[in-house]
């Protein structure tokens, strides 16, 4: 899957659209729409937000679940 576009929400929410690659799509894997909210706090070592998804799970700092997801909206953040 890979992140499309981000959008904010109000109240601090991130939308992320995922779009499944070639293979992905032969088997049927639809794009998908998750949402993330910014606790405001960051990280004491590797630095970044934390932000926990719609079942209350923190995405993590550095090799693990939601990783690449938390470091893209840092950068979608970031631009200017």
């Amino acid at each position: 899957m890979k992140i499309t576009k981000i959008i904010k929400n109000k109240a601090n929410v991130y939308s992320v659209t995922k779009e499944p690659n070639y293979i992905e799509r032969l088997f049927g894997v639809k794009r998908r729409i998750h949402q993330y909210k910014d606790t405001g706090e960051i990280y004491m070592s590797g630095g970044g937000r934390v932000y926990i998804d719609q079942r209350g799970y923190r995405l993590s700092n550095h090799i693990g679940y939601g990783s690449d997801i938390r470091k893209s909206i840092d950068l979608w953040r970031n631009k200017f």
